[in-house]
């Protein structure tokens, strides 16, 4: 049996993962019955769950109506990508004083994978991208920096239906890590706060002007 705090934390997990996974939605509202019953547990932790997740701001709570999963407009999308192009590209920075070049293989690695993939199968690209741009952070050696970009790649994937992808769009990804790994091998550290915040302000680019992502 689970002590309850720790299974309050792996209710909000399973609860932030519905809603990634579109299975909870904006503006829908959660009752407390059905999500226990749903994940298997009582209304305490649930509770719990609900308060923790309102604080990170994956849900809101409006009178007469209780919890819902929070409404995300694309404004809302753009400010994301605006902090992970400053914090991305610090700890690119970071991380070119210090890589070695087992960590550059890995890196090419996982671009070459994206490389060789189907470009259509945005799903999977998605994650390569993603695993790329993880292992990339975490060489930076900064736990704390770690943690903060990566609750924004959390609320990335909750946004990611916003996100068009056009034709070449993970052709220019490819591209840009090559020039990222260019820098990183040759330790120009500017090199790479650049193209990274451009990477990232390109992607803020290709959200489209909607009035949620659901």
């Amino acid at each position: 049996m689970l002590k309850k705090p720790k299974q309050a934390e792996r209710t909000a997990a399973l609860i932030r993962e519905a809603i990634m996974a579109g299975k909870l939605h904006c503006n829908q509202r959660l009752i407390e019955t059905e999500l226990a019953e749903r994940f298997g547990v009582s209304r305490t932790p649930i509770r719990a769950a609900i308060r923790e997740l309102e604080e990170s701001g994956w849900l809101k709570t409006e009178p007469n109506r209780g919890a819902l999963v929070v409404n995300v407009t694309s404004k809302d999308v753009e400010e994301l990508f605006v902090v992970r192009a400053v914090l991305e590209s610090f700890a690119a920075g970071e991380v070119c004083t210090r890589i070695a070049e087992k960590d550059i293989e890995l890196l090419w690695s996982i671009n070459e994978q994206m490389d060789k993939h189907d470009p259509m199968d945005n799903d999977t690209l998605r994650l390569l991208n993603l695993r790329f741009h993880k292992q990339l952070c975490s060489l930076a050696g900064n736990t704390f920096l770690t943690q903060l970009i990566e609750q924004l790649w959390q609320k990335s994937e909750f946004f990611r239906r916003s996100v068009w992808y056009p034709p070449g769009r993970w052709r220019k990804s490819i591209e840009d890590h090559i020039e990222i790994l260019t820098c990183l091998k040759t330790k120009d550290r500017k090199g790479v706060t650049q193209i990274i915040q451009q990477h990232i302000t390109y992607s803020a680019g290709l959200i489209k002007e909607i009035e949620s992502v659901y």
